[in-house]
């Protein structure tokens, strides 16, 4: 059931270049919401450093942050339906959390082949969360 599952997630996770494109506009939105127009220049400035100094992450951890995009959006949407705008950000937050805990340890067992899946990585965990805090913070300052 868990490899059917990964399947699906690696078939429905876009390219890279879609990835650095969708990270690069979330950041870009969340500076917007408290910076205003100056957010267009700092976000310019992130791409352009990107691109120069090659400070784009990796992707898997692009494919961490989308799917933590994915994850938060949906279920602050659908709870904010019945609850608060900062309760349904926190159910988000740990919602998301939780799924990503789950995704690591899954990556830390092995295969039938003695093998491992993934690796376990902190920064995995971190960059699902990032997209739920992020929304957390522009209810809690806006």
């Amino acid at each position: 059931m868990q490899k059917k599952l990964n399947n699906i997630i690696k078939k429905l996770t876009p390219t890279r270049g879609w990835l650095i494109l969708i990270y690069f506009i979330v950041n870009g939105l969340f500076l917007y919401d408290f910076l205003a127009y100056q957010a267009i220049i700092y976000t310019a400035a992130l791409i352009g450093l990107s691109w120069c100094f090659n400070l784009t992450p990796a992707t898997d951890k692009l494919a961490h942050y989308y799917w933590g995009v994915i994850y938060s959006m949906i279920t602050f949407i659908v709870v904010q339906f019945f609850l608060s705008p900062i309760v349904s950000s926190i159910i988000a937050l740990i919602f998301t959390s939780f799924l990503a805990y789950k995704k690591e340890q899954n990556d830390g067992k092995l295969k039938a082949d003695g093998t491992k899946k993934g690796n376990k990585e902190m920064l995995d965990f971190v960059f699902t969360i990032i997209p739920a805090i992020q929304i957390l913070l522009i209810i809690i300052f806006k």
